[in-house]
């Protein structure tokens, strides 16, 4: 099923990230299937496409002021 999604880490201990995911739920996944780069609170895009998977880090949010 082709589609896109936006997942936000929410913790990562040693190499596993807590992520949230669009419903609610949240998961444990291997920071290796993650973009380099992601911090907690970093916003992952995953989009699928005939079947591959494609992930993407998202830029960060600035606070306004």
């Amino acid at each position: 099923m082709d589609g896109e999604s936006i997942i936000t880490v929410v913790e990562i201990r040693e190499r596993v990230a807590t992520v949230l995911l669009p419903g609610g739920a949240l998961e444990q996944w291997s920071v290796a299937s993650l973009p380099e780069g992601i911090l907690e609170g970093s916003r992952v895009r995953l989009t699928v496409t005939a079947g591959d998977l494609e992930v993407y880090l998202l830029p960060r949010k600035l606070p306004v002021a």
